[in-house]
């Protein structure tokens, strides 16, 4: 499911408005997964691409929370290009998989 817009269900394939219970669990989701990229982000280097990966992470939890889906989207895509470019490869990594389970 995408956290803002309708989604294809694969049974009926109709598309559909997630249930305000579906949408409130996608978005609890997203928020432990931003904190999770939070702490996985100030466990490197505080300088650099990863200080900026920091500063974008929140702002995208900030967007999250604000339900401002495309700067959201955005954050977030700046937080994997400068988390790319963090000497730590494994936290790369890492934040690669849990927002991997973020569609956007």
């Amino acid at each position: 499911m995408h956290l803002f817009h309708g989604e294809k269900r694969e049974a009926t394939g109709v598309n559909s408005i997630p249930t305000p219970a579906e949408r409130l669990q996608e978005y609890s989701r997203a928020l432990h997964t931003i904190d999770d990229v939070l702490s996985l982000i100030d466990r490197c280097s505080p300088a650099g691409e990863a200080k900026f990966a920091h500063e974008r992470a929140e702002i995208a939890r900030a967007c999250l929370l604000g339900a401002m889906p495309v700067e959201f989207e955005l954050s977030l895509k700046l937080v994997k290009k400068a988390l790319a470019k963090t000497r730590d490869s494994e936290a790369h990594r890492t934040a690669e998989k849990l927002l991997a389970g973020l569609k956007m």
